[in-house]
């Protein structure tokens, strides 16, 4: 089934926010990096795929590297289009110049779910390029195992 959400960069950042938090149940005294790699494993682990996807609009548009390298399974595969998946080097590489050192960001995000497979749909603008975003998202187990840039 599948299902459309409109959104604006503000109610994603809500959303997302609350839909991961929500997700958390606390199960145990735990306290520094423990607590947070405890808290984004079980957050991110029992998210719907909409909020995974929401997430990742939100710490792409905070420049948050780590917590967008963390929505990812290991093994993903990202890729333009239908096209190879980039290796480690490159998108490593990819996320520098494109994303991170010209402080990209996804706005007017709207999104469609259809299973465990988003489409993310919207503007993205950095500091040198715009333009519009047609993205393809694959979450399984609370983690991104696809991105699709179409």
């Amino acid at each position: 089934m599948k299902k459309k959400l409109i959104i604006t960069i503000a109610t994603a950042l809500t959303l997302s926010s609350a839909a991961l938090v929500a997700a958390q149940e606390p199960t145990g005294h735990v306290c520094g990096a423990e607590a947070a790699s405890a808290a984004t494993s079980t957050q991110v682990s029992t998210a719907t795929p909409e909020a995974v996807v929401l997430a990742f609009v939100e710490t792409i548009n905070a420049g948050d590297q780590e917590a967008v390298f963390a929505l990812f399974a290991e093994d993903a595969c990202v890729a333009y289009g239908t096209g190879a998946c980039m290796s480690a080097e490159r998108l490593e590489r990819w996320w520098q110049s494109d994303i991170f050192s010209v402080e990209g960001r996804i706005e007017e995000a709207e999104l469609t779910t259809d299973g465990s497979e988003v489409t993310l749909t919207g503007q993205y603008r950095s500091n040198g390029w715009s333009g519009r975003a047609n993205y393809v998202f694959t979450v399984a187990d609370g983690l991104i195992t696809g991105w699709s840039m179409r």
